[in-house]
């Protein structure tokens, strides 16, 4: 492949990679925004559930009424757990990648930084051989 054409497909590459790895990067915030929500809410129900504990119940309706209370804030714990759970699990695949993608840029950098290389040492060989050949057809 020509070094031009070369350092062209490796920029637009590079480009592309940097756009996905912007993505990611929004990707991470949005996970991470949401772990902290659901941390807070998980909070919240740890809560609620200590606060419920310190009634008295004195008919068997209100121990009823505190018992649903009760494991309705058990089953949203446990939600929360498992959605907490599950975001983490897309936090880590979402950070993986993004390492993942940054190494690829490195490498694509150092591959466009030698077709650039290429490209001037191609240029510098067609100036010299420009001047060689003025030099020559100078002195016939």
């Amino acid at each position: 492949m020509q070094p031009i054409r070369r350092k062209s497909v490796l920029g637009k590459i590079a480009r592309k990679n940097l756009a996905e790895t912007a993505k990611l990067r929004n990707a991470i915030g949005e996970q991470e925004k949401q772990l902290l929500e659901i941390s807070q809410m998980m909070t919240r129900i740890k809560e609620l559930q200590g606060n419920s504990n310190d009634v008295n119940h004195i008919s068997p309706n209100e121990l009823r009424a505190a018992r649903w209370y009760s494991l309705k804030l058990s089953e949203q714990a446990m939600i929360l757990e498992n959605r907490i759970e599950f975001v983490e699990t897309e936090l880590a695949n979402l950070r993986r990648f993004s390492r993942d993608k940054s190494i690829k840029n490195s490498k694509l950098e150092k591959l466009i930084d030698e077709a650039e290389q290429m490209v001037r040492r191609e240029k510098d060989r067609e100036i010299e051989k420009k001047t060689t050949f003025l030099k020559l057809s100078g002195m016939l």
